[in-house]
């Protein structure tokens, strides 16, 4: 039960939406269960963000500089914003009800993001280099059933096309050069 809730809470947050099954298993499996009293301040405005939260039971109030902004319940998530940007936490955040939350440290949360990034950087490389050789061997198969190639850039065509009364020669003509 804890895991689902955890993975839904996740993919329902935009900054975890893209990352791919295998690094949602890995990031839930380091969420720590925590235990939070009424009236306390699980997050303190204007401190380093070091959790992310996920929601399992109780309620939380958001409040900054003083005024109440929003609350929350079970499967709620929030802290991420600190830990994404290196920034001081912006809200302070207060059990209002006897509480249970999965925290996540901040090395685990960076480390899985940045797992996210050079999966992709790694994923974009590969389907370059996919297209990159379809083409090659598209243009090698092209070139192999044609009798005459061209060679644009140095504006030269060669052909070996030969009629049956002569001896086999190459012969170089000019072509125009493309603008």
């Amino acid at each position: 039960m804890e895991r689902e809730l955890i993975e839904s809470s996740l993919k329902g947050n935009y900054v975890f939406s893209e990352l791919n099954p295998h690094q949602i298993e890995n990031m839930v499996l380091a969420f720590e269960r925590q235990r939070v009293k009424t009236g306390a301040d699980l997050i303190v405005q204007g401190e380093e963000g070091d959790y992310f939260y996920v929601v399992e039971t109780g309620t939380f109030d958001f409040v900054v500089h003083g005024a109440k902004v929003g609350q929350c319940g079970p499967c709620a998530s929030f802290g991420e914003l600190a830990l994404l940007y290196d920034t001081k936490r912006a809200a302070t955040v207060t059990c209002t009800s006897a509480a249970t939350v999965f925290a996540l440290n901040r090395e685990t949360f960076k480390f899985t993001l940045s797992n996210q990034v050079q999966t992709y950087s790694d994923e974009v490389t590969e389907v370059s280099w996919r297209v990159v050789l379809k083409l090659s061997s598209r243009l090698l198969c092209r070139n192999r059933s044609s009798t005459s190639r061209a060679f644009h850039g140095d504006c030269a065509s060669f052909s070996d096309r030969r009629r049956a009364d002569t001896p086999a020669r190459a012969t170089v003509r000019r072509v125009p050069a493309a603008g």
